[in-house]
């Protein structure tokens, strides 16, 4: 069975919810970021209710098989969720911000982390 984009991003709204609110995704709002071969994908879908940006992974087995769909468990704390909220908003300076550090950036962890806070002390 061959599967498509369509089929993968229908799923995913009917068995996932908003981290962020608890609403349903709209199939017209979870878009594919990549595919791999075809059983991998990754996807995003954005929340019409709160504007929560959800990342998802999705394995497609072309076998029957004892698995189900299972969503994604939210990997913030209570804690984490109630810090994140208060921040304020993505906006356009820090989109733009982001843009000419990733443009900039060479790929070298080990520069950008080699930072005296990150150095345990003898």
């Amino acid at each position: 069975m061959q599967v498509t984009s369509t089929v993968v991003m229908e799923r995913l709204a009917a068995a996932c919810t908003c981290s962020g609110c608890g609403a349903s995704f709209d199939p017209r709002d979870v878009h594919v970021l990549a595919r791999h071969g075809d059983r991998s994908w990754e996807l995003a879908a954005v929340c019409r209710r709160c504007c929560t940006l959800s990342l998802f992974r999705a394995f497609v087995c072309h076998r029957p098989s004892r698995y189900r769909w299972a969503p994604s468990r939210d990997e913030l704390g209570d804690q984490e969720r109630q810090r994140f909220r208060a921040m304020p908003p993505v906006d356009h300076s820090d989109v733009r911000q982001a843009t000419e550090f990733l443009a900039a950036f060479d790929g070298d962890f080990r520069q950008l982390f080699d930072r005296p806070r990150f150095h345990s002390v003898p």
